[in-house]
């Protein structure tokens, strides 16, 4: 029976689209069999596979659904990708639209992610490093989001600062502004008003520096009052050390003066001035000091006596013994003291300055030589302790201990580096921890020998641990092992045997060319 009635298809006597095996007896023709129907399904079949560069194999069935696979990996997430996921789909979810969603760069400003919805521009998406480090600031840091605090009514934002670690920031809002406008506003009448009073008060003031020359030696005056106590109008001035108070004489005390300045004159010691010298003017024993109280043309001094000679020298003598005394101590106390080099003596510099720095907490000291360095400080927050100690072992570790325990700890420090070609080894990269050293070594091999000799660029101070990852130059499947001779490993601390296998078509086994990685980890001497 062919198949006019039903084109494409294979149907059965009575011309339903289903497969339907030939049954005579019961008079079911079967489908006649047409070449050019089964090589069109091959041919199809056939470029499927071949278009994803898959060999076909005509005893592997699953070589058409590899080849679908391999097609939407290469769709959705390229070569090598992985089907473990579920992409990112434009709208129909929960409480949304069907609309298209486009999402792409800004055509006019770099960095910017720009929305469209059917079509329909919607602008641009906040960008947490748009113009950042490229508008000539040096140290911008990205932004990480923009949100409103419950706690404080505010917007916040957070950025990531240089250590990685988040950073918060909040945001005033125009209620904020406002408040801050209304205060300075108020705050600038209040201060009007008070300039004016101000300005008015200093208009009646007796100015204290009209006149003054301070080249001559004057000094400005700075008051002048009526003194309760004198009952005298009193002058006050600053004389470069205190504040000085004068009182001033009234006209009746210069007429009281004049009427006695006879008997005075006649009870004065003659004071008459040699040339430069200034004339005395009086002498005379003061009952409050008991001592001899002489005036001169410019101002008056109390004389000593005899008692107060002795006195001084007695005071002298015990103040000599006394600063002695003290001598010592200072020499105790200044030995105990932590000391310095006076001079440089080409090993160790003076320490000129040693204080505490109040931001940072940490203590510092300044050396002409070497200038301001801090120290480290052991000065540990709550719940933390402080560090007694810390040193290097001859591995390079750093060893702290604490005061909350005997023990120690150790930490290792940790080094990088590239490992250059050399023979069958392309290239690579090696990391130290300590004396534990990882060297990752890219191997290609052109010979197809199975076995491949490694030498290790750094050797170990015992027998490493060996890993590898082999890939065959044809396509096949292919492994690589440590070789094993005698049942035992051939590895050392110098180098490893691999032997490379490949898994070719019909399942045969054979030695294998390529490239991998190959994983060497183990303790070295330095």
């Amino acid at each position: 029976m062919d198949y006019t009635s039903a084109p494409g298809y294979v149907t059965d006597a009575q011309g339903r689209r289903q497969y339907q095996d030939r049954d005579l007896l019961n008079g079911v023709k079967g489908t006649s069999l047409v070449a050019k129907d089964r090589n069109a399904v091959l041919n199809a079949l056939m470029y499927l596979i071949q278009a994803v560069q898959i060999v076909p194999n005509p005893d592997d069935d699953s070589q058409v659904w590899a080849a679908v696979e391999a097609m939407i990996r290469a769709a959705l997430v390229g070569t090598g990708g992985t089907l473990d996921f579920m992409p990112v789909q434009q709208g129909g979810g929960p409480n949304q639209t069907t609309d298209k969603i486009n999402l792409g760069q800004d055509s006019t400003y770099e960095g910017l992610l720009r929305l469209s919805i059917d079509g329909a521009d919607h602008g641009t998406l906040l960008s947490g490093t748009y113009l950042a480090t490229i508008t000539g600031t040096t140290g911008d840091l990205p932004g990480m989001g923009l949100w409103f605090q419950a706690a404080s009514k505010r917007p916040a934002f957070t950025y990531q600062d240089a250590t990685g670690l988040p950073k918060i920031i909040d945001l005033a809002m125009n209620s904020d502004v406002q408040t801050l406008q209304s205060n300075l506003s108020a705050f600038q009448t209040t201060q009007t008003n008070t300039n004016a009073t101000l300005s008015a008060d200093i208009s009646q003031c007796v100015s204290g520096v009209y006149g003054v020359a301070t080249s001559a030696g004057d000094r400005q005056g700075k008051g002048l009052y009526q003194a309760g106590g004198s009952a005298r109008p009193t002058f006050v001035y600053n004389n470069g050390t205190t504040d000085v108070y004068n009182a001033l004489a009234y006209y009746a005390d210069v007429t009281a003066l004049s009427a006695t300045l006879s008997t005075d004159i006649s009870n004065c010691v003659s004071g008459i001035a040699a040339s430069g010298d200034a004339q005395g003017l009086k002498l005379y024993q003061s009952t409050g000091s008991g001592r001899p109280h002489f005036f001169y043309t410019g101002g008056d001094e109390y004389l000593a006596t005899y008692t107060d000679v002795t006195t001084v020298q007695a005071n002298l003598t015990s103040f000599q013994t006394s600063q002695a005394n003290q001598n010592s101590t200072f020499a105790t106390e200044i030995a105990s003291k932590v000391g310095t080099n006076t001079t440089n003596d080409g090993v160790n510099s003076p320490i000129t300055y040693l204080g505490h720095n109040n931001a940072s907490g940490a203590p510092f000291v300044i050396s002409p030589l070497a200038g301001s360095y801090r120290i480290i400080p052991s000065r540990p927050g709550a719940g933390f302790n402080s560090i007694s100690n810390m040193s290097t072992d001859g591995s390079g570790n750093i060893i702290l201990k604490d005061s909350s325990t005997a023990d120690a700890y150790v930490y290792a420090p940790t080094s990088t580096g590239t490992i250059a070609a050399n023979g069958n080894i392309s290239g690579g990269w090696w990391v130290k921890t300590g004396n534990i050293l990882r060297q990752c070594l890219k191997i290609t091999s052109i010979t197809v020998s199975g076995t491949i000799e490694i030498t290790f660029p750094t050797a170990y101070a015992d027998v490493p641990t060996v890993s590898a990852e082999w890939a065959d130059l044809d396509g096949n499947s292919a492994w690589a092992n440590v070789l094993t001779q005698n049942g035992a490993p051939v590895i050392s601390a110098t180098g490893v045997s691999l032997w490379a296998r490949a898994l070719g078509q019909g399942g045969a086994l054979a030695d294998s060319a390529g490239w991998g990685w190959v994983t060497v980890e183990g303790p070295v001497s330095g």
